[in-house]
């Protein structure tokens, strides 16, 4: 970003590290955002509060998905950060078909949304899993929750780096780890077809993992 011209300004962290992001390190970031806001004048684009998020996954995300599928999709499975993703395509399939369930996947030890309390604030899975319901995330929804270890969302981050050739972030290695967790749950039909999300690149997290 600092490439392009832009001018970073880093919130120090509060509980957290690197790699590891926690509720409270964001609402550190959103608060340095607002008084940057108040004392230039610049934009907030306020991600986690923001209806837009969501609008802007159901207006494309979910209509993009429907159409390469043909229609032809069973379960929705996909991490919550900001809930933008998850509620907006969520919203859209749904309108498509109501039998489609969509899932929530959740790092173990941090399962607000299916209403654990959280035991382990610090894990891999970046941009998601912060401890709190997210505003934007709607209950009516979700049908259900998958919980994902740390080793489990490496071990499918890794496998789609060796098979697949991409490589991918932890919240991407825990999409699909959820994924084969409900089909070999016998929760969902063996010949189910999921839908799932691969978030980002591992560019920017360690390769020891």
């Amino acid at each position: 970003m600092r490439a392009l011209g832009a001018n970073v300004v880093l919130a120090p962290q509060v509980e957290g590290k690197p790699g590891n992001v926690t509720l409270a390190d964001v609402t550190q970031a959103e608060n340095l955002g607002l008084k940057l806001v108040a004392d230039t004048g610049a934009y907030y684009v306020n991600q986690f509060n923001n209806d837009d998020n969501s609008k802007a996954h159901e207006e494309h995300t979910g209509p993009e998905i429907w159409r390469q599928t043909g229609g032809h999709i069973d379960v929705f499975v996909a991490t919550v950060g900001t809930a933008g993703t998850f509620a907006g395509v969520s919203r859209y399939l749904k309108k498509q078909n109501k039998d489609i369930t969509c899932v929530v996947v959740e790092p173990e030890g941090a399962q607000v949304i299916k209403g654990d309390p959280v035991t382990k604030p610090l894990h891999v899975l970046q941009g998601s899993g912060y401890g709190a319901v997210p505003q934007l995330f709607k209950f009516d929804t979700m049908d259900t929750t998958v919980g994902v270890s740390d080793e489990e969302s490496i071990k499918y981050r890794n496998l789609l780096a060796e098979k697949e050739g991409l490589y991918m972030g932890y919240t991407s290695g825990a999409n699909v780890a959820a994924a084969v967790k409900l089909l070999s749950s016998g929760k969902v039909p063996k010949d189910a077809w999921i839908v799932t999300l691969l978030n980002d690149s591992g560019l920017k997290y360690p390769a020891d993992n």
